[in-house]
């Protein structure tokens, strides 16, 4: 047997440092008159013993009841959820799959929950996907009380319109609201509709849509949570502080059966008053043993929030963030930073084959800059106030409960104008504004002044930028990262001692210049098992779509080369047999020429599931035919980027 050769490709992954409409035939949403409410204006508690040691220069903002008063009779809960099916619902079933635990629950009488449904192209249990339907459930029964013409569930208006027609026809004492669906995080939001282009509900939809319903309401949800990937962000908190007491959400990906209703609904049954951290508490505890029902227990986290206490963390993580801010001035300690907060926990994936959140543990990014920061520990200590209670799996053992965004790769000027709108500190946008400038090459980040960015972070989430109408979001596209959509990924601040090589062993390897490794936030190796007798495609298969909307598919089986034998492991999982090859394959120059047909035209574009895996053995096919030049004229789509899908079935991303 020839020897078997590691080839590791490494991808230098580098920060560089130095260098229209409501819900039909409903109470609209109307816009309430003038609010009754007050702002309130919040600053850093000075006397606290945890207090920076510099004082934020930030204050925040926010909307004020002056009279908060309960909404319904004590003891009674209405839970409402926006069930966004989407492909959960209508390949796997999971949406009617929680609504069957609902209905299993004791929920009755005092405890009810009010769902609206859509965004799914099939529902599994009888509810219609043509229609937006609201259904109330208790006492095991599912009533449909509304339904109306399908709206788009990733528009703030068609939750705004379910926000208020619950409010007007089913107030609580407490009320409870939780986000079903795909969850992304700060920038992509929760709730993909699939009939509207995966449109999902940015933070500041949910915002507007929360703002929408604020004067009719005499007191904050109890709750509000994200049955969804991702969503337990410090972005997220800082907008839903406005609305409600306690968050519910997970900084990882949940597999796809999510929360256990039934628990909930016996729980409150048996418990009316109980409070959201309390109800937070079984919610966590009763998702993690549903996690190890189906043994992903390992990557599982929920957290409990106490949105009370997240203004004291923006001030003191504001106060921290300035310490590092100030780094930027090319002291040489921003790199320790950088590369601690690389190495802390973060969440999605984030990697070049499953994609990236930029979603990290927010206690790593304080604690990546303990020894260069006086205000770390009180933002730590804010930040364990804020978080109540953590569910955590062995992957994910030191997580605190709330990610925030940080660029571990950004993706584009757009990515920035969404954080820009939720950012919790004028200094840690600042500080990625200049690390985003120094990853697309445009110049050193000691040098380039953002003072006027930081300058224009009001620090109000107060809602009162919005009108009645004022539900659409469109991101600011701001001009100073542009530069980001027209980077090509190569660094005029990096160099090589050693250029980038393949040994004769096979193993690749450089050696930065120490004015590049100063430079250099992180290294990313992607690792494929080659072999000298270099493996063969027995099948090859493609769909090409043309400009002009034609679609021609072809599937090839290709014969073996003379000598070799199919491994019975390979037979046994493809059920392709060497007979059939022989019987119905082609040969390999045959399948080879048919694709580089399909591949004519000018930069074609591949998509492809896991693309680096099937283009690698493309490669090779092709490069011993001599037609490996084809493939440089093309540009590549990763799906499995796109859609970030790196857990085992059933998978909740």
């Amino acid at each position: 047997m020839k020897k078997k050769k590691l080839t590791a490709f490494l991808c230098a992954a580098l920060m560089l440092l130095g260098c229209t409409g409501c819900l039909e035939d409903t109470p609209e949403a109307e816009p309430a008159a003038e609010p009754e409410t007050t702002a309130e204006q919040r600053s850093l508690p000075l006397e606290d013993d945890q207090a920076p040691a510099s004082a934020s220069v930030s204050t925040i903002n926010r909307a004020h009841r002056d009279n908060v008063k309960p909404m319904g009779e004590d003891g009674t809960w209405t839970v409402m959820v926006y069930f966004c099916g989407s492909n959960l619902e209508s390949e796997d079933g999971m949406a009617s799959g929680d609504i069957a635990e609902m209905m299993e629950s004791s929920a009755e009488g005092n405890v009810q929950f009010l769902i609206f449904t859509g965004g799914a192209e099939e529902w599994q249990n009888g509810v219609d996907a043509s229609r937006n339907q609201i259904y109330c459930i208790s006492g095991g029964d599912a009533e449909l009380v509304w339904e109306g013409d399908l709206q788009n569930m990733g528009e703030s208006s068609t939750l705004a319109g379910f926000l208020d027609y619950g409010i007007q026809n089913y107030p609580a004492a407490n009320m409870g609201l939780v986000f079903w669906d795909h969850g992304g995080g700060s920038i992509s939001g929760v709730c993909f509709d699939d009939f509207y282009d995966s449109d999902s509900l940015f933070l500041k939809e949910i915002d507007a849509a929360l703002f929408s319903v604020y004067d009719k309401m005499t007191e904050p949800f109890e709750f509000i949570g994200f049955d969804a990937c991702l969503m337990s962000t410090v972005e997220t908190a800082a907008i839903l502080a406005s609305h409600a007491n306690y968050m519910v959400a997970s900084e990882e990906t949940e597999p796809g059966y999510g929360w256990d209703y039934t628990a909930i609904g016996n729980f409150l049954h048996e418990n009316p008053a109980a409070s959201g951290a309390e109800l937070g508490k079984v919610i966590c505890d009763s998702f993690y043993d549903m996690c190890r029902g189906i043994g992903s227990e390992n990557e599982a986290t929920l957290s409990v929030v106490d949105l009370t206490k997240i203004d004291d963390l923006m001030l003191a993580f504001d106060a921290y963030a300035k310490d590092i801010y100030e780094l930027t001035d090319g002291s040489g300690e921003l790199s320790r930073v950088v590369r601690n907060i690389t190495a802390a926990d973060n969440f999605g994936g984030n990697n070049k084959s499953s994609g990236y959140t930029n979603m990290v543990d927010l206690g790593g990014i304080i604690q990546a800059g303990t020894q260069q920061s006086g205000n770390a520990s009180a933002a730590m200590a804010a930040l364990q106030k804020a978080v109540v209670y953590t569910k955590n799996g062995s992957d994910h053992q030191n997580a605190c409960g709330l990610s925030s965004y940080y660029p571990l790769k950004i993706e584009g000027s757009q990515e920035l104008g969404i954080f820009k709108d939720v950012c919790i500190s004028s200094y840690y946008l600042g500080l990625v504004d200049k690390l985003a400038y120094g990853a697309a090459g445009a110049g050193d980040i000691g040098s380039y002044d953002n003072s006027p960015l930081i300058a224009s972070f009001l620090g109000d989430w107060s809602g009162g930028s919005y009108t009645s109408a004022d539900y659409t979001y469109t991101p600011e596209i701001d001009a100073q990262w542009e530069q980001l959509d027209d980077a090509d990924g190569q660094s005029r601040y990096i160099s090589f001692e050693t250029e980038p090589e393949v040994d004769e062993d096979g193993n690749y390897g450089f050696v930065l210049t120490q004015e590049a490794l100063g430079c250099t936030d992180c290294v990313e190796a992607a690792v494929y098992m080659m072999t000298d007798d270099l493996t063969e495609i027995i099948e090859l298969g493609f769909v090409r779509l043309g400009r002009d909307g034609e679609r021609r598919e072809e599937d090839f089986l290709l014969r073996l080369s003379p000598g070799r034998r199919l491994p019975p492991e390979i037979e046994g999982l493809t059920g392709i047999s060497e007979e059939l090859l022989r019987a119905e394959g082609v040969e390999k120059d045959a399948g080879a020429e048919a694709l580089c047909a399909a591949l004519e035209g000018e930069a074609p574009l591949v998509a492809a599931y896991n693309a680096q895996f099937d283009l690698c053995f493309l490669y090779y096919f092709l490069h011993r035919l001599g037609r490996a030049e084809t493939l440089k004229r093309c540009r590549f789509l990763d799906v499995m980027s796109v859609y970030k899908d790196r857990r085992d079935y059933p998978h909740r991303l």
